[in-house]
């Protein structure tokens, strides 16, 4: 008995490789891009990383801080409703 894979399946494989190409693509032109800006002028490329950077730092920082609170009303929660 042979088995012969679905079209559908076929279809989904080359919809989701001709995606990944894409992406790629759009990923090099953006290098590409910033490559430009930071020859043309490289204060502003390196100020405008050092921001993409501290707010990506900030918003882990906030979400760690959010989940310990959290995990912290949580504990006292417990506490209070283990004294009842």
């Amino acid at each position: 008995m042979t088995y012969s894979t679905p079209q559908w399946i076929k279809d989904d494989l080359k919809k989701m490789r001709r995606q990944k190409a894409l992406h790629k693509i759009a990923q090099n032109k953006f290098v590409v891009n910033l490559k430009q800006a930071a020859e043309e002028n490289p204060v502003v490329v390196i100020l405008a990383v050092a921001a993409v950077i501290t707010a990506s730092a900030k918003l882990i920082q906030a979400h760690g801080q959010a989940k310990g609170s959290r995990a912290y009303a949580r504990q006292v929660n417990y506490r209070i409703s283990k004294n009842r």
